[in-house]
């Protein structure tokens, strides 16, 4: 029992200093993280997430089989191929992750850069998290070359629903024997008052709310729930 207990704190930990690095590359200065120096871009092993009781489920629903080499490749180093692959002429987008939450949002996803087959990058330096913030929300693809991918932006008195801000980041990539991805400029957005909770609600979300009453006769439900 103690085991278990020590593991779900080091399992805490983690994704509470990941959560950290997802929101900390957009608010720095932009490196190029997928080619370091003149080293080739290596393609990243998944890290191992936490469970949940519903995986098996979520694995059948949600993961799709790898449908060409360079997915195949990312199979053998832990990843579960994940949601749509964008692509524009020779350039592919593929989305990967390495767990689900209790509700089959992804953990631990990452989305892959390919030039006619061959590795260029990633659009994050760090595995992302469904609802957090820093987590992929868009991909938009103009060209082969150029794309653009939107980061949802969390405040402190967001819902998990609706971010505020979107940030925007754009790539560049160059198209030879060694593509190489850079992102080079990111943008801010804030999201459609249609999307943030009313002026004066901030109190109704981020809660647990119970039906008691309905039309004037009072209802004993203890478990349906908003």
């Amino acid at each position: 029992m103690k085991l278990k207990f020590i593991a779900g704190l080091l399992f805490v930990a983690a994704f509470a200093h990941q959560a950290h690095a997802q929101q900390a590359w957009l608010d720095r200065p932009l490196t190029n993280w997928s080619r370091q120096g003149m080293a080739l871009p290596q393609l990243p092993r998944a890290a191992p997430q936490g469970e949940s009781a519903n995986t098996a489920r979520c694995r059948a629903d949600h993961v799709r089989q790898p449908a060409s080499a360079a997915e195949k490749a990312l199979v053998r180093r832990g990843w579960l191929m994940y949601g749509p692959v964008y692509s524009y002429d020779s350039t592919r987008i593929v989305t990967a992750l390495s767990g689900f939450d209790g509700m089959c949002r992804p953990l631990g996803y990452q989305a892959f850069v390919y030039w006619d087959g061959r590795y260029a990058g990633t659009l994050s330096p760090v595995p992302m998290n469904s609802r957090t913030d820093g987590a992929l929300a868009s991909v938009h693809l103009s060209g082969p070359a150029r794309f653009s991918a939107g980061f949802a932006r969390y405040g402190e008195s967001d819902a998990l629903c609706c971010p505020s801000r979107v940030d925007s980041v754009t790539y560049a990539l160059r198209r030879d024997d060694v593509p190489t991805l850079v992102a080079t400029d990111v943008t801010q957005t804030v999201t459609s008052p249609a999307e943030k909770p009313e002026a004066g609600t901030s109190g109704l979300v981020g809660k647990r709310w119970v039906l008691s009453e309905m039309e004037g006769r009072r209802v004993n439900a203890a478990a349906p729930s908003l």
